[in-house]
């Protein structure tokens, strides 16, 4: 258990925020101040509830539409409210950027966002009716069940994510164990490399094949793979070679994601990126990096910067293509043609899109890809031959969409916005 603790000397004394309890579905309060915070706390002890607190993205537009969403799929739900309601206290806290904003409700929000390390919105946070933070996760999905199952967590001293961690201090380090507490440090956001780093001290053999799985499924991105990486010549003996690629290179792309996660100046970044993880991992690194600076081009609106279109002309040879898959030959090759009028980037893509065909002839969705990329180049005949065949193999409720791109070739109009 986690004791939470806000020092009254670090707040003034706050007037209490209005109450927005609704009718139906989970009751929240909201607009929380320290003062608030104090009477909810009293009053689940009063009541033997728990405290359940609900980090938003903020007061904004996205985060209001998200936070509705959200409320009418899971929160208004009978079966989820009606477990809620009963068991918690429900608060919602999140920033409100609005001018006419509560200024004492915002700095109770920063402060607790500080003391509970939160760094994932939304993020769910529980607290028995001591105040102790037994339980969190965070939001992945809109599942119910999911939800449901999470919340539940929180009231069983023995499964929740704090006990479990308590465990674990205590010198549990059984496989089965180990695997669930990695598995609840990933919902809820928060690293396992302490944990990875006990369960490699705690083997006296660990170099087996039941001891690589749980090193490759423990959502360590340092310890772990830092662990399989240096000790490549002995895995190769235990564990299956395409499997031990394919980890590295996943593994690395999320270094690089972490270090560069926002790159808008591919000539500028490109190469010391490359280079970089090329001298830190040879025989992955570069792969690694290009395949990371190719989905950000994908990521970007404009496909119209000769920057981006660097990182194709310099990097992306034949060696490079034969080793993605053909879902992410036609990926990049639809996103070329959606986004980019350089016609030798064009010309780069409609390879892609050719090389997805060769692995994958009949799929339909990458027929249209090549058939739209011929009929921007400029190669309309071919182009509506393609398409034509699409439509004839695409199911019959994706029928409609494939007919309006063959209407637009046949009448001369952009297949493209």
């Amino acid at each position: 258990m986690k004791k939470f603790i806000v020092l009254l000397f670090l707040f003034p004394v706050f007037v209490n925020g209005q109450d927005y309890n609704d009718d139906l579905g989970v009751k929240f309060e909201r607009d929380i101040t320290f003062d608030k915070w104090k009477s909810i706390a009293k009053r689940a002890k009063s009541e033997g509830k728990y405290i359940f607190l609900l980090f938003n993205y903020g007061n904004t537009k996205s985060g209001i539409k998200y936070f509705n969403d959200y409320y009418n799929i899971i929160f208004a739900d009978k079966l989820v409210s009606s477990f809620v309601n009963s068991n918690f206290i429900s608060v919602l806290v999140q920033k409100d950027y609005d001018k006419n904003a509560n200024p004492d409700a915002n700095a109770f929000f920063e402060k607790l966002v500080s003391i509970l390390n939160v760094k994932v919105y939304p993020s769910y946070l529980f607290f028995d009716e001591e105040e102790n933070l037994v339980h969190r996760f965070t939001s992945w999905n809109y599942l119910k069940s999911n939800f449901l199952e999470q919340s539940k967590l929180a009231l069983d001293k023995e499964q929740r994510f704090y006990a479990l961690i308590e465990k674990f201090e205590n010198g549990n380090r059984d496989t089965a164990f180990l695997k669930q507490l990695f598995n609840a440090n990933l919902l809820a956001s928060d690293s396992t490399d302490k944990y990875v780093l006990g369960f490699i001290k705690s083997r006296d053999n660990l170099f087996t094949k039941e001891n690589a799985d749980i090193l490759m499924h423990s959502y360590s991105h340092i310890v772990a793979f830092d662990y399989l990486y240096s000790n490549q010549e002995i895995w190769k003996k235990i564990i299956d070679g395409d499997v031990l690629e394919n980890f590295y290179k996943q593994e690395i792309r999320k270094q690089i994601s972490e270090t560069y996660y926002n790159v808008y100046n591919f000539k500028m970044y490109a190469d010391d990126l490359i280079r970089q993880f090329d001298s830190k991992y040879p025989k992955y690194g570069k792969e690694a990096s290009v395949k990371f600076l190719l989905w950000q081009w994908v990521r970007l609106d404009d496909g119209k910067n000769p920057e981006l279109n660097y990182l194709v002309k310099t990097y992306i040879d034949s060696n490079f293509i034969i080793k993605l898959s053909s879902y992410d030959l036609n990926s990049l090759a639809w996103f070329g043609f959606v986004k980019v009028t350089d016609n030798f980037i064009l010309n780069q893509a409609l390879s892609w899109s050719k090389k997805s065909l060769e692995l994958d002839k009949d799929n339909p969705a990458y027929l249209d890809t090549y058939a739209n990329l011929l009929y921007k180049l400029g190669q309309i005949k071919e182009a509506i031959e393609i398409e034509t065949k699409a439509l004839e193999l695409v199911k019959e409720s994706e029928k409609k969409s494939y007919q309006e791109t063959l209407d637009k070739m046949k009448a001369g109009k952009p297949t493209w916005k």
